[in-house]
């Protein structure tokens, strides 16, 4: 749950902070600066496309890996409590 509402608040902060970008080097364009302005703007636009689902990607495969290792870590636990439990049975 808190990786789907932290993937949320990411694109939902993000965007827009692109879109302000774009039109900032819309206006910088306009100015004459049209080399800096409107391809520097679709060049941040496309690195942000490019780069975006990487972090979702790495995401799941943490949220994949702490849920693996608690599974492991839970297995250990019964196995070490019924070691005991069979060893105190013995005694």
């Amino acid at each position: 749950m808190l990786f789907v509402g932290g993937s949320v608040l990411y694109y939902a902060i993000s965007i827009p902070l692109i879109v302000q970008e774009s039109v900032k080097a819309d206006k910088a364009g306009v100015q004459g600066e049209i080399w800096r302005g409107k391809y520097s703007s679709f060049m941040r636009t496309l690195l942000y496309l490019a780069v975006a689902p990487f972090g979702v990607f790495f995401s799941l495969v943490l949220l994949i890996g702490s849920y693996l290792d608690e599974q492991t870590c839970r297995r250990r636990f019964l196995h070490r409590l019924m070691i005991t439990y069979q060893q105190r049975r013995i005694m």
